[in-house]
């Protein structure tokens, strides 16, 4: 998820600073797009995260560089731990029709 996570951040971050047609500048520049027209990298990589995971405004955590981070490790874990549920529930249901299939075709 983090080489994704980079290597679209990265291609959005050049796109955006690179294309005439896209308007980084000015005061009518719309907040979504002012992460990945930024000069630091690292805002393209939290949008691109955030869009990832659910987009949502992001400016409520950039005020402090601990509470970005514990935003991060929260989300970052919420997702690996929704995917370990997800995985022990389809591990289950595969195994419970494997048992009822053995009874069904006697085999």
């Amino acid at each position: 998820m983090a080489v994704v996570n980079f290597m679209f951040a990265d291609m959005f971050h050049v796109v955006y600073r690179t294309n005439s047609d896209i308007k980084c500048s000015g005061d009518d520049l719309d907040p979504s797009n002012a992460d990945f027209c930024s000069k630091y990298s690292i805002n393209s990589y939290l949008r691109t995260y955030t869009i990832l995971i659910g987009d949502f405004n992001l400016e409520h955590y950039k005020d402090s560089t601990t509470v970005m981070f514990l935003w991060f490790l929260l989300t970052l874990f919420g997702v690996v731990i929704m995917l370990n549920v997800l995985i022990a529930v389809v591990s289950e249901s595969y195994i419970r029709s494997q048992q009822s299939s053995a009874v069904i075709f006697r085999t």
